[in-house]
């Protein structure tokens, strides 16, 4: 069974989780992992709601690059609180993206840098988001890893270039990838894929954002990350089934989960 390991399941298209998990079951779904990271702490609550009200569903908190601007010492220390819920499993998603600035460049560094001191703290995984940002992503993390070697960093939604990607296996980072392999001009994307080994792929939606190809337009589901697995298969010329067992090993290994 595949797990779709970034989705945002807090959105109001998403409320009726028995009906989205009866979906992605019927596509060989059965795990996810929700991301709490946007609107201030609002969607965090929400996804640890959802997680803890499901077996299976899985939930992280921070604060995402656009909501920089909102961070304070009061949403850092409820965020701190946070993970003191046991389905609480990562710090995420993080990071930097100056291809929109709804933040300022300085103060997303500034929170990027306190959140990944958290997740050193509390010894969480921690999920990146980067845009057009690769050399302060790429310094950053440098310097963060020499202090915390043994800190696992995945690079959600990776849409970056081969360098990026280099980078992230060179520190033992793994690569998450999700419907953008499937659009039409993501051939250096795809290139990344082939390259990359699949024992540090993993698979996602990011729900309900760029759903995959064919049915672009429409409203993205966690069921779909079955096409990007497909995608992924294809690409590497390997059975689909090995990519379902690797990813899904791979995802569980990044987490620690406890599925049930």
């Amino acid at each position: 069974m595949l797990i779709d390991s970034h989705c945002h399941l807090n959105y109001e298209d998403y409320f009726d989780i028995e009906a989205v998990k009866t979906k992605a079951l019927e596509h060989g779904v059965d795990t996810f992992i929700a991301i709490g990271a946007s609107e201030g702490l609002k969607s965090c609550i929400d996804t640890i709601k959802i997680a803890q009200n499901n077996d299976n569903i899985f939930a992280t908190v921070g604060i995402h690059p656009h909501d920089a601007i909102l961070y304070n010492d009061i949403i850092e220390k409820e965020l701190y609180k946070f993970s003191d819920n046991k389905k609480v499993i990562a710090i995420g998603e993080i990071g930097l993206d100056y291809y929109y600035d709804h933040s300022p460049r300085e103060l997303q560094i500034l929170v990027f840098k306190k959140q990944l001191e958290m997740a050193s703290k509390l010894n969480l995984p921690i999920i990146i988001h980067t845009r057009d940002a690769e050399k302060d992503t790429i310094d950053i993390l440098s310097e963060f890893k020499k202090n915390n070697k043994n800190a696992k960093i995945l690079f959600h939604c990776f849409s970056g270039s081969q360098d990026l990607a280099n980078f992230a296996l060179s520190i033992g980072a793994y690569i998450s990838f999700s419907g953008i392999i499937t659009f039409k001009k993501a051939d250096d994307i795809r290139d990344i894929v082939k390259k990359t080994p699949i024992e540090y792929i993993l698979v996602e939606t990011d729900s309900p954002y760029l759903t995959p190809t064919p049915f672009r337009g429409k409203k993205n589901h966690p069921a779909f990350v079955s096409l990007v697995a497909k995608k992924v298969a294809e690409i590497k010329d390997i059975d689909e089934n090995d990519v379902i067992s690797f990813t899904r090993e791979n995802t569980i290994s990044f987490f620690d989960l406890e599925i049930k």
